[in-house]
């Protein structure tokens, strides 16, 4: 089983590999979804190749979206990335998919879970299309994966088993995108949903969640997953340490109770097992705490004359931070100096004071740092701290070469050993002097054979030696070399005017759109179907963003009679690609031409633009159009924020009984919190993207507008 752990920097790359892991992932220094963990090609050139000489695979980051008039550039940043030899790209963009499979020829390419991948059917396409690894949306429970895994057994998949969750299905939060402070499809999320979000004046935080922790449940995971995956490439060299002996120990069989707190100190928001555990409501959220939560390890009992007297259940060192919370109080303080009976340096357990005027009887105490790993972290963090240890044969015999063989691998010297015309070297000298070998990857065991009284010169030796280790290190270095072909490049035309195009929820804006007189229109809820199918010349259904395998027959079934049909996702792409007329939605992220014509070879017809693009992109064969009018879905996510004190199943909460509620962000923005059926919930923003003005045809989006406005907006448009 693969542990791969993520990399921010050339340092804990090294302390990783000198851990042992299999796997390392990072980001070179651009293009990740983690723009501030990028590093320089000079240090990921340094670490490819350390990490190779002990075994270590490199995974390098390439998940974000890749506009048009970069992709040129970004293909020159990939061949680079192939230069250093680098084991596997991971990628989001549907067109940089489609030109890897041509450009390298064995290149492994691993599907980030920014693709959206999280039925059969989708993962169907993108083994079709070359990838030799996906990651599945994390909101996938573990029947679910197991069934992948069933019907592609060959495929590998990478589980998530710890760290930060995001709230919305990833690639399909616009959050950052809408209020202009970043996007989580091009490295800059803002992380809104870590920011107040409530129903009232109180300060909490709705749309954050726990940190994920599969650690008790890594046998489960054993025969459907062929990775397990750390998060938090931005997160301290504590954090990584930690995580990494921890998860170790649990795959040894013997979990490693010290690292588990250290892991916790490091950082935490309380664990959960997720939704691949069935975890929702109260179990899945904490909107309470949205940093670090640390390590309880005990309780203030007493206070008085400017001592607090501390019980510890774990250890408290000097210069420690911890954090007391009592009730809805909380402060926090580095422990300068600390006491039993007299000052000392730590405290296993038990009774201990510090000094402090605060009245803090009762309180908890958590440790949130410590400096007591900083010594083993920082001996882990040097080159060759660990090293690999070869069996070698060396024989030592007058006018000969000095044999040394190393498994099936023999070296002789360039020149011979003679006999000792005075005091000469034995074969414990001989040895000696190649066992040196302190500054490499390698140690050398040594068993000699051969004569006495013999003569080497010594830089002889030494050289000999240096060569053999370099060779060693080729031996581990060499791969295969990447072949490198040409890509066909797609040309774009000139964007055909744009039609209006119209997309409703509801029967009131349907009726709305009856009363304008339009002969065409989109449905993006396929319970209104059979309602106000009769109204419309032609009706064209809009599949959901999320269609897990539960219902996904549920959907082609509700379908089939239509001959097109508007995807939005791959899983119904794939699915229907040879037998109806198929559109796209926004949510394929389609950005450049290349992500078009792998669209159109699945015989896509007509696409709506990312909404994150402002460019004009059409290639022959296929329409493109843009969203010019709608609420932006913010995020889409199969955790509900108001069930939080619940445990049952999201269709008996408050939210799927009304349909419709409001909460309110830390800007105090009116954010309208919508069910779609199916588990799935949308969160809006407060305005609509509003481009009427400025274009003529596009598609309009009514999600959340009632009859009146959209009577409204009909009027502009016609106006």
């Amino acid at each position: 089983m693969e542990l791969l752990v993520p990399v921010k920097d050339k340092q804990n790359a090294i302390m990783a590999i000198n851990l042992g892991v299999a796997a390392i992932y990072c980001s070179g220094p651009l293009y990740s979804a983690r723009s501030k963990a990028g590093i320089s090609f000079v240090d990921l050139a340094e670490i490819i190749e350390y990490a190779h000489l002990y075994n270590t695979k490199v995974y390098v980051t390439l998940n974000t979206l890749i506009k048009d008039d970069i992709f040129n550039d970004v293909i020159t940043y990939i061949d680079k990335l192939v230069a250093l030899n680098i084991d596997a790209l991971i990628i989001q963009d549907l067109g940089l998919f489609k030109i890897i499979n041509q450009r390298y020829s064995n290149l492994d390419i691993h599907i980030s879970t920014q693709m959206h991948v999280h039925n059969i059917e989708s993962v169907a396409f993108v083994v079709e299309n070359g990838a030799n690894r996906v990651v599945l949306a994390r909101e996938l429970n573990i029947e679910q994966v197991a069934n992948i895994k069933e019907k592609y057994s060959k495929l590998e998949l990478e589980t998530f088993v710890h760290g930060a969750l995001c709230t919305s299905y990833s690639s399909q939060c616009y959050y950052s995108c809408f209020f202009n402070d970043g996007s989580g499809n091009f490295g800059t999320c803002q992380q809104n949903c870590r920011k107040a979000h409530t129903f009232t004046n109180k300060n909490e935080y709705l749309l954050s969640l726990k940190d994920l922790c599969l650690a008790n449940n890594v046998n489960d995971l054993m025969n459907i997953s062929d990775s397990l995956k750390i998060e938090g490439r931005l997160k301290g060299q504590e954090y990584l340490y930690s995580t990494i002996k921890y998860y170790q120990s649990v795959l040894n069989g013997n979990p490693d109770q010290e690292m588990f707190d250290l892991m916790q100190i490091a950082f935490n928001r309380t664990y959960t097992k997720g939704r691949l555990f069935y975890e929702n409501g109260q179990v899945l959220g904490n909107k309470v705490r949205i940093n670090n939560h640390g390590l309880l390890i005990g309780e203030v009992v007493a206070c008085d004359n400017n001592w607090l007297y501390l019980n510890l259940d774990k250890q408290l060192t000097r210069l420690d931070n911890i954090r007391f919370v009592k009730g809805d109080y909380e402060t926090g303080m580095v422990v300068d100096k600390l006491y039993q009976n007299d000052e000392v340096e730590y405290v296993k357990k038990g009774q201990a004071k510090i000094k402090s005027s605060l009245d803090l009887k009762g309180a908890k105490i958590y440790l949130v740092k410590t400096r007591r790993y900083e010594k083993e972290i920082s001996e882990y963090q040097q080159k060759y701290f660990v090293r690999n240890t070869l069996d070698v044969k060396v024989e030592v015999f007058i006018d000969k070469p000095i044999k040394v063989t190393i498994g099936n691998q023999e070296y002789l010297s360039d020149f011979v050993v003679e006999k000792a015309m005075n005091k000469g070297m034995n074969l414990i000298d001989i040895k000696k002097q190649l066992m040196k070998t302190n500054d490499t990857p390698f140690i050398f065991q040594i068993e000699m054979v051969g004569d006495v009284g013999i003569f080497v010169v010594k830089s002889l030796l030494n050289e000999f030696r240096r060569n053999i280790v370099q060779e060693e290190a080729n031996k581990k270095l060499k791969r295969d070399t990447n072949v490198v072909n040409d890509y066909q490049s797609v040309k774009t035309i000139q964007a055909k005017q744009q039609a209006y195009n119209y997309m409703v929820r509801t029967k009131d804006q349907a009726e709305a759109l009856k009363e304008f007189g339009l002969k065409k229109i989109y449905v993006d809820n396929l319970m209104l179907l059979d309602e106000i199918g009769g109204w419309f010349e032609q009706v064209i259904p809009v599949l959901p963003r999320v269609v897990k395998d539960d219902y996904f027959h549920d959907i082609v079934t509700i379908v089939k009679d239509y001959s097109s049909l508007m995807v939005s996702e791959l899983g119904m792409l794939n699915y229907f690609k040879d037998d109806k007329v198929l559109e796209t939605n926004y949510s394929l992220n389609i950005i450049n031409r290349y992500a078009l014509e792998i669209l159109k070879e699945n015989n896509v017809e007509k696409v709506i633009l990312s909404v994150e693009t402002d460019d004009d992109i059409e290639i022959t064969g296929i329409e493109c159009s843009k969203m010019i009018y709608g609420y932006l879905p913010l995020m889409i996510m199969d955790y509900c924020p108001i069930n939080q004190n619940k445990k049952d199943k999201c269709e008996n909460c408050c939210l799927c009984q009304e349909k419709q509620y409001y909460i309110y962000d830390d800007k105090k923005r009116k954010l309208a919190l919508v069910y779609r059926g199916y588990n799935m919930i949308e969160l809006f923003s407060d305005k609509p993207i509003n481009r009427i003005k400025e274009t003529k045809g596009g598609f309009v989006f009514f999600t959340i507008e009632d009859y009146n406005k959209t009577k409204k907006v009909l009027k502009q448009i016609r106006n």
